[in-house]
């Protein structure tokens, strides 16, 4: 089964800059940390059937609901980017996290820049709270409608302090 992000989708608002170093270690990431998210989404059992409905070119019309954006408003209001840009969030976060720390055959270093000022993870840990947004909105419609997705079992996950 493809992966829903690829290398090139991480520009702009997830730019990562990639070269012959780290695009192998990005696409380790996106295949090590999609299904693991959506699995946390969804739950085994409901994402057992979801991944192969989306992938095989003519999903449901309730699966591919909870693919792509919506809004969603009854008592409650529910926004979401969609799946991918909610990957492309949750990725680009791992990604950087781990990209703080060099390794080396001594153990892992830290990266010293002599003319740059520290930016911390400010902007990849808002990325990951906007993922954790649509995440919820998925998350919340599917047990808003448990009649339509009563195989649904996912996790909550928790926004980032910083």
């Amino acid at each position: 089964m493809a992966n829903f992000t690829v290398i090139a989708d991480y520009v702009n608002k997830f730019e990562v800059t990639t070269n012959g170093l780290n695009t192998a270690k990005l696409t380790d990431y996106i295949t090590r940390y999609e299904e693991s998210y959506l699995v946390d989404l969804f739950g085994v059992e409901f994402y057992d059937v979801w991944k192969p409905d989306i992938d095989g070119g003519t999903p449901t019309a309730l699966n591919l609901f909870l693919f792509d954006a919506f809004n969603y408003q009854d008592g409650v209001i529910l926004k979401s980017r969609g799946v991918k840009d909610m990957l492309l969030g949750f990725i680009y976060f791992e990604f950087l996290k781990d990209m703080k720390t060099q390794q080396t055959i001594s153990g892992g270093v830290k990266i010293k820049g002599e003319n740059s000022i520290k930016a911390g993870y400010t902007n990849v840990q808002q990325r990951y709270n906007e993922s954790i947004d649509t995440y919820d909105a998925i998350r919340d419609y599917c047990i808003i409608k448990p009649s339509e997705y009563p195989t649904f079992l996912g996790i909550p996950k928790s926004f980032m302090i910083f």
